[in-house]
This record gives structure tokens, sequence and C-alpha cells, in this order.
């Protein structure tokens, strides 16, 4: 007796191509291929691209996979297979790579985009996160409703809240949030959405995600982590609908694709390019910096004082342990091994040691002329690295280049000080060259005040905070200084009014190549390192950007802060910072990554395609945000930018958190507050 017929799915071709072997399309509940259909337009190559069409037939999950599974067979016998779906056809995709890697076949690439399953089964920390976000926009939204639709609609609200809890408790329930269905298809698809629970996955899973929680109110990768081997997430400014509509989430999720499905043909691959982070203070941002120069491509090694963030984490291929106060010997040998194409300091202590190694080492040697090279490609025209760091100098050039900036001057002593303060009137900024992260700036208001900041940045470092610097972070800085009793070089700048802002600059040899700015909405401390900003297009910041570079002819990565004119357009800068800073990583307002333009640069490729910014331009840093205020609004209401590619740095930054409560960590932060010298 013949077996029963299986009724298979139909296979559209959305894109026709050559001998390569197809991708498979999956699109969400009501399977029709055409939603799919300017994805597949966004895509490069030639390969073939068939999509899945009906799910009519039914059945559990499980049950419609063993009969996509059979489909996709007749078109490819033999994996690797290559699957990208949507939304509820990213539970079939799912339940397909099972088959098939149970089959011994090759899963290639699992791209899922959008989905979710019931959520009877969420993580709890998730669902009681999502109802609560859910539950309150919903009352917002009925408190602007007359009370006559008011009252019903709360009615269904609420008998739906109660639907979801009860289900928590009782699976067997139905769920309460399915709408009417427009078709079989669709019918099927929600049945089987709610019967699905989701199982351990072997092998990997690329999960393309609205970035915006939407209708869902979710946090898509917290969803699907628990269940895979390997979770590589990509999220999207847009909302579930939007990430298969809208034209830049098209591109951005085509750009992630185009790198998975095209990869470089054989016998025509790209030398890789290498880029080595030089570090002598464990800042987590030098770590995030590291995340984005390898997932544009670069292979990351990393010189760094014992116990650095940068040793814990996989997409760093190798490190240097190098105290502080090493020896030129040291960072050499670093630099000879990893044979980089890009040295970039990560902090100002960094920029000085390789600026100094440059003026030290022998250009008559061709080891020595190849190292010189290779430091003026990374950092720019040598003959500015000796005052790159004076604030008093970078603002003599500001001027030259008619860049608006407030008055500034050197002062070594306390007569030029008060001389300077009384032409130019209070308040003022006292700064010591070489500080950072806000440490070694006062706000002087009278001349009293005046005096007394300005003796305590001229001091020496005390030995104490000398003894920290060295145990805790590695620095012995400090400690010479100390026992040299050197002081800072102090300069006195006119205060200027207005909200802070700065930008984060790309460049190779005196030109620009991708610009972040942003405005700084909170920061830790008055004049400490941002935690929210807002990324914008600044014409003024970009004019300053754009003379500064051109006349110091500065390479690699490196930063400007300004303050931005109250109510206006205008920019004044107060000072440079030659190293990268901690906004380097974000997409810039017209859609520019600054590692992926450097990465171009290198190549001497083409520019590469703008990526989706942000919805509103508003970014949380992580975990700054999360450390100035665990219960900011702004971690729900702005891009909150976890690193959610790199589970090591997200716990690393959860870990720094935690650490912040501990009472020896209090202690070690009043002591700071009452030191003032130095960075």
């Amino acid at each position: 007796m013949p077996s029963p017929r299986i009724n298979l799915p139909t296979l559209v071709s959305l894109r026709a191509g050559g001998r390569k072997a197809p991708a498979f399309f999956l699109p969400g509940a009501g399977g029709l291929s055409r939603e799919l259909t300017p994805l597949a337009d966004s895509l490069k190559g030639d390969r073939p691209i068939l999509a899945i069409e009906g799910y009519e037939a039914g059945g559990t999950v499980e049950e419609m996979a063993v009969r996509t599974f059979a489909a996709m067979r007749r078109r490819q016998k033999q994996g690797p297979y290559r699957l990208v779906s949507y939304s509820f056809g990213g539970l079939l995709a799912i339940e397909v790579a099972r088959l098939a890697r149970e089959a011994g076949q090759e899963v290639e690439l699992l791209a899922v985009i959008d989905a979710i399953y019931d959520r009877r089964y969420w993580p709890t920390s998730t669902f009681i996160s999502a109802t609560a976000q859910r539950t309150l926009t919903q009352l917002a939204a009925l408190t602007k409703m007359p009370l006559s639709e008011a009252v019903p609609m709360f009615a269904e609200r609420a008998r739906r809240l109660a639907g979801r809890l009860a289900g928590r408790v009782v699976k067997s329930l139905p769920p309460t949030d399915l709408g009417t269905p427009d078709s079989p298809a669709r019918a099927a698809c929600d049945a089987a959405m709610a019967a699905y629970k989701p199982r351990p996955l072997a092998g990997g899973m690329l999960l393309i995600h609205s970035a915006s929680g939407g209708e869902f109110a979710c946090d898509r990768a917290a969803l699907w982590a628990p269940y895979v081997d390997r979770l590589e997430t990509c999220p999207i400014a847009s909302d579930h609908l939007g990430v298969v509509r809208d034209r830049r989430a098209l591109d951005e999720i085509a750009a992630a694709l185009d790198a998975r499905l095209s990869p470089p043909a054989r016998g025509r691959k790209v030398r890789e390019r290498r880029a080595l982070l030089v570090a002598s203070y464990n800042w987590l941002p030098a770590t995030r910096l590291g995340l984005a120069l390898s997932e544009a491509g670069f292979a990351v090694e990393a010189v760094c004082p014992p116990g650095h963030t940068l040793q814990k984490v996989g997409f760093v291929d190798k490190t240097y342990p190098s105290p502080a106060a090493s020896a030129d010997s040291v960072l050499s040998s670093a630099i000879e091994a990893a044979r980089p194409d890009l040295v970039i300091p990560c902090d100002d202590r960094s920029a000085d040691r390789l600026h100094q190694l440059h003026a030290r080492t022998d250009p008559d040697t061709r080891d020595g002329a190849k190292l010189r090279a290779l430091l003026a490609r990374s950092l720019g025209a040598p003959e500015n690295f000796p005052f790159l760091q004076s604030r008093g100098t970078i603002m003599e050039i500001a001027a030259e280049e008619d860049v608006r900036r407030p008055e500034t001057a050197v002062v070594l002593e306390r007569a030029p000080l008060l001389a300077w303060l009384e032409r130019h009137g209070y308040p003022a900024v006292l700064k010591t060259d070489g500080s950072w992260g806000g440490n070694g700036v006062a706000l002087v208001r009278d001349r009293d005040e005046a005096l007394r900041a300005f003796d305590r940045l001229r001091a020496p470092p005390s030995l104490g905070r000398a003894l920290k610097r060295l145990l805790i972070d590695g620095d012995a800085s400090y400690l010479r200084a100390f026992l040299t009793r050197t002081r800072p070089v102090t300069s006195v700048q006119a205060f200027v009014r207005g909200r802070p802002g700065n930008a984060a600059v790309a460049c190779l040899n005196g030109k620009v190549l991708a610009a972040v700015y942003v405005e700084v909405l909170h920061s830790n401390g008055a004049t400490g390192p941002a935690t929210v900003v807002r990324v914008l297009d600044h014409p003024a910041m970009a004019y300053a950007v754009e003379a500064m570079v051109r006349r110091l002819r500065l390479s690699g990565l490196c930063g400007f802060d300004f303050v931005l004119e109250p109510g206006g357009t205008g920019a004044d800068l107060i000072e440079l910072n030659p190293r990268a800073t901690p906004t380097c990583h974000l997409i810039s307002a017209d859609g520019r990554d600054l590692m992926a333009s450097l990465m171009a640069a290198l190549r001497r490729s083409r520019t590469p395609r703008p990526r989706v910014g942000y919805e509103t331009g508003l970014v949380a840093l992580f975990p700054q945000e999360m450390m100035r205020d665990p219960e900011s609004g702004f971690l729900q209401s702005a891009h909150h930018d976890v690193p959610w590619r790199s589970p090591e740095l997200v716990e690393l930054g959860k870990a720094m958190l935690s650490n912040r409560k501990t009472l020896v960590d209090k202690a070690v932060r009043r002591f700071q507050r009452n030191e003032a010298w130095g960075a």
C-alpha cells in the first residue's frame, strides 16, 4: 500500500542566480514570500534565493519543519544550507536547522530576524520587564482616550493581562493575545506558535532584531540566549514590521547577510589588517573599542597592564603584558611581534608613551625607520607630537585656524594666574596637561577658590595616590612624579556657558574619514566622561574638526571636546584628545562607522555603505550610565548600547557595576575625589 502523500510547501524564486547553492528564505506567519522580496532585492551577489510559500497544512512547528526541510532537499540534497527567516519563520528555521544537523548536514547560516515565542515560556525576568513596560505604555494611552472608550479598553487589557499571568502558571491555558487570523495559513501559524516551546539547539545562530521593544516590549537576545550554543546579535533601529520594510533597516540587514552569504572569493583573499591597542589603564571603553575593531574586520591585539579586561575577551587575539612604567623596549618588542597596520592609544598616558617612543627611535636603522613610519601613520605628523597634549598650544593653533574657542593661557605661577583672571574675569576653568576623564580640572568662581585650586593642581601627587595608581591601576607614572616632585603644566581657560559636546574621529594623514558628533546629556560628575549622549549632525563641530585634523595632520582615532552654544548652532573647542575616546564605537548621524571607515581607507576600498543610526539619537553608554544611575530612565528610553555580540564584555560591565557597590570601591572613589593631581 503506498504511503500517504505529504503536501510539501512551495518554493518560490525571489531571485535567480548562477550555480551557487541557494539561500532559503522563510517568511512570517501566513507564509507570504513576497514580504521578503525587498530583502532579497537588497542583497549583493548572484546566489539564488528561494522562499517557502504557504503554511496552510498546519500542525506543530516541528511538523511544519519536517515538510519544509523535505521541500528544501528536493532542490538541494546536501548541505551546507543557508537559512534566512523572519518572525514566525524563525521558529521554523530553528527546527529545520535541528533536522539538518541531526541528519549530519551542515547549516552554514541560520539567520533569524525578530522572532519570538509564546510569552508563557519567556525567562521570568524578561516576562516581568516586558509586561510592566507594556502595561505602563497602555495605561498612558488610556489616559488620552475619552472615558467611554477607555473603560471597555481597560477591561479588555486587564483580561489579557490576567490571561498572560495565568498562562505562566498553567501552561495548558490557551494564549490570550491571538487576534483574528486573516487566512488559513495565519491561523495555522498562530496555533503552531502557541504550542511551541523552544529547546536547546547545537551550533550558532545570527539573531537580527528590532532594537526597540515595540509591541512585544522584550529583549529578543535575552529570549534566545539560553537556547543556542553561540548567539550573534545584530540590533536594527526599527520596529517589528519595519525591519523588513524600511529602507535603512533593509540596507543594514543586507550588509550583515552579505558578509555571510558572499565571503571573498578564494584566490582573491584580502590581506588581514591588524590593530594594536595600547592601554596603560584598566578602562572598559578600551575593550569596547577592541570589539568594534574586530567587528570591522581587524585582527586585534593589545599591549596592556596585567589584569586588564582586554586579556579577558575572545575577540582580542593576543595581549602583551606591559605595566605603564615599562621601558620603550617592551612596547617596541610588542609592536614588532604584532606587526600591526595601526597602533591605537586608548588613553593619554599611552599616547604620550608612543610619542616618546617615536622620538627615541633611531631613524637611521631599518627597523627604526619602519617603526617611526608606523607611528606616523597611526598618530599623525611627528613634528606635532611634542605639543598634542598641551592645552595652551592647541588653543593657539585653533585661533590660527579661525576655530571658535575660549581664551586660554598657560600659567605656572600664582601671579600670572591672578593677572589673567583680573583681565578675563570669573568663572574660569583650571586644567592640567595630560589629565583626562574629568580629573585635573577645576571650576573657580573667585580669587581664593582659584588660588586653592591652582596650588592643588600644581602639587606633585601624594604618596598615597601614587601607591593607589601603582597597585590598583598598574600605573607607575604617579610614583615617578612623586619621587621627582614633578609638577604638571597648568592652563587657565575662560568659562563658556552651554552643554558639553564632543567628537570621536577616524582620520588618516590629515583627512577626516568619519566622525561621531554628540551632545552630552549626562556625565560621570560635572567634568567626567559622558554616560548619556545624543548623536547629531553639527556643522560647527564638523568645521572645527576638519580644520584641526588637517592642520595637525592627525591619523588614527582622536577626539575633540566642545561647549555647545545654548539654543544656537555654535560650538567652542575646548580641548583635543590625541587618542581613542569612549564614543568611537557609535554610528554617526549620517550612518558612518569609524572602524569600518578606517578599514576601507587602509584597504583603499570604497567607503562603506551607511548604517542605520539610532531612532531618537539618544544613546545610554554601557556600562557608564548604569554605574551613574542604575534606575536611570535613559536605560529604557534611549538606545542602551549593551554589546550583546560579546557576552564576555557584557559580564565584565556587569561586574564593574557590582564592584562599584562595595565598601572598598566607595572608599577608593572618596579618596580619588580628595586627590586632584593629573589623570
